[in-house]
C-alpha cells in the first residue's frame, strides 16, 4: 500500500512480493505433498523450488517494459481496458 509506481514495476519488488503472496504457500504445498510421498530430500526440494518458481504474466510484462518502455504508462492504468490489452499485444 506504500510502494511507489517505481517500485511496483520492478522485479525485484515483484519477485518479493510474489513470493510471500503466492510462491511461498505454493512451494511450501509442492514440498510437503513430496514429504508425505515419502521422497528423498533432494526431491522435495526441487518440489519446493518447482513451486516458487511458477510463472505468472507480470513477468514477461516486466522483462518487455525494459524493451518497450510505453508498456510503463499502460501497466499503470491496468490491462482491464481491450485497448490497453490490444497495444500490450501488439508490442510484445
Amino acid at each position: 500500500m506504500t510502494t511507489t509506481s517505481e517500485q511496483h514495476c520492478s522485479m525485484e519488488y515483484y519477485m518479493q512480493k510474489t513470493y510471500y503472496k503466492t510462491a511461498s504457500p505454493i512451494s511450501n504445498s509442492c514440498k510437503a505433498i513430496a514429504l508425505l510421498a515419502g521422497q528423498t530430500t533432494k526431491v522435495t526440494m526441487l518440489a519446493f523450488k518447482y513451486g516458487k518458481n511458477l510463472g505468472t504474466v507480470t513477468t514477461p510484462i516486466l522483462f518487455a517494459m525494459e524493451v518497450f518502455p510505453q508498456l510503463r504508462a499502460i501497466a499503470d492504468q491496468g490491462f482491464d481496458k481491450p485497448e490497453n490489452v490490444d497495444i500490450h499485444i501488439i508490442l510484445v
